[in-house]
């Protein structure tokens, strides 16, 4: 897969030039404005057929955003949220799509600002996890995608904010914050 960077500062769809069969990691930063805030999601195009999921991620802010599009997705479409608090004018952004393979390998410590992939090369693993007591009231998650994205595998319970689990197998852990996280092997 070719990496594709994309800056713009309106509502748009991006196109990928994804792997057949493999996940997209996707990473997404709003630029210069402090409360702005976007849905991103993916797109299947195909001869006359068009898929649109709702979003895979609304972010806040300015921290960089990372998530895995299903091996399905051709596009990309970001759209911004506006209102009253919103920060209001434009709010520039910036986008990059890039193998999964491009996310970095879990090590002893991992931590993040925000949703966040890890790789994971390693199968059965206990892992440690806490989420910021702020980020308690927001929707939080740790999922298991397989390499190939097809398998998909929740890994806690929601209303926990800190606790332990183990890694099914080889592949990609997707944290799912808008907050401070950490995990811990």
């Amino acid at each position: 897969m070719k990496e594709v960077s994309y800056q713009s500062r309106r509502n748009r769809e991006v196109e990928l030039c994804p792997k057949p069969g493999l996940p997209t990691l996707v990473e997404f930063q709003a630029r210069n404005a402090w409360n702005s805030a976007f849905f991103v999601g993916g797109i299947a195009r195909s001869a006359g057929r068009e898929e649109r999921e709702p979003a895979s991620i609304c972010t806040w802010g300015r921290k960089p955003y990372r998530f895995l599009l299903e091996p399905r997705f051709t596009h990309v479409f970001v759209t911004r949220l506006s209102g009253s608090k919103s920060g209001g004018g434009i709010a520039r952004w910036r986008l990059r799509a890039m193998p999964a393979s491009a996310a970095r390998i879990l090590s002893s410590a991992e931590v993040g600002l925000a949703t966040d992939v890890v790789r994971c090369t390693t199968a059965a693993r206990s892992v440690s996890y806490e989420f910021s007591p702020k980020a308690a009231t927001q929707d939080i998650n740790i999922l298991h995608i397989s390499e190939h994205g097809k398998k998909v595998t929740e890994l806690i319970d929601r209303a926990m904010i800190r606790g332990t689990f183990k890694i099914p197998g080889p592949g990609y852990l997707q944290i799912e914050t808008p907050g401070p996280w950490g995990i811990r092997l």
